[in-house]
């Protein structure tokens, strides 16, 4: 499950690999493989966190592949980053142990500007080669992206 709040964006698995549905998406139960249910106490998921964006996230996408993701912000510039959310997270040092989930750098794989506002909305092609994102400036402009090589 991905979604985002402000400026940070999170990835959370089902522990032991189950399937998450009603009050298990908000984090308070989850069925594990044999359909029982289980309390968060008993089997927390994992979580990492993207925090490339320096503005509120507006829009995401996931490519066709399920483990590519776009998403696009309202920053100045706006900006619709796409990244791996199956990268692991790396050591960070001295920081708390919340900080030790955020995804790496390498994550990354395109930024991609050209918006004069926010990043309304994002979805990728069928095959997953072109990424379409609309703005959110008075004609809504519209960009089709080869994304892994950041041209329109």
């Amino acid at each position: 499950m991905i979604w985002y709040a402000a400026k940070v964006v999170v990835i959370q698995d089902a522990p032991h690999g189950g399937a998450k549905s009603g009050a298990a998406a908000m984090g308070r139960a989850f069925l594990t493989p044999k359909g029982g249910a289980k309390g968060a106490a008993a089997a927390a998921p994992h979580q990492r966190f993207f925090l490339g964006h320096d503005d509120d996230v507006c829009a995401l996408a996931v490519h066709p592949d399920g483990v590519t993701v776009a998403t696009g912000s309202s920053g100045r510039p706006p900006v619709a980053h796409v990244w791996r959310s199956d990268a692991r997270p790396g050591p960070v040092g001295h920081l708390e142990a919340a900080a030790s989930r955020v995804l790496p750098d390498k994550a990354l794989f395109a930024s991609l500007h050209g918006h004069e506002r926010r990043v309304r909305c994002l979805d990728f092609s069928h095959d997953g080669k072109l990424l379409l994102s609309l703005g959110g400036d008075d004609f809504t402009t519209a960009f089709v992206w080869d994304w892994r090589r950041m041209v329109v």
